[in-house]
């Protein structure tokens, strides 16, 4: 169970990073937004299903869950906490990606 658990956690940061931090959804967003509605001002739509890693994160980890056989009460429980967890996620990779950028303006001001 411990594997599983920690699997659904790294589903999570992946999704995070990729829809909430990489811009990559955005750019996706954008071109099927185009391709739906030519002419149209761009209004921050978001693809139904795929636009927040809250809801990627609960659908991809049920997912994951019925395919390897570990669906329980406990684990729709932990994928609910994760799923909700994922803006503290976010909050988290930022904090640790501005730390060490911090250690290292630190180590250049002490080589300087």
């Amino acid at each position: 169970k411990r594997e599983i658990m920690l699997s659904i956690l790294f589903i999570a940061i992946i999704l995070v990073f990729c829809i909430d931090l990489s811009g990559a959804m955005d750019k996706a967003n954008r071109w099927v937004w185009s391709k739906l509605y030519p002419g149209v001002k761009y209004t921050d739509w978001s693809i139904p299903l795929f636009g927040c890693s809250l809801c990627c994160t609960w659908w991809a980890s049920l997912l994951y869950i019925l395919v390897t056989g570990q669906l329980s009460f406990l684990m729709i429980a932990y994928i609910a906490l994760i799923a909700f967890m994922t803006p503290v996620i976010k909050d988290c990779m930022i904090l640790i990606k501005d730390m060490i950028t911090k250690l290292i303006d630190i180590v250049y001001k002490y080589l300087d």
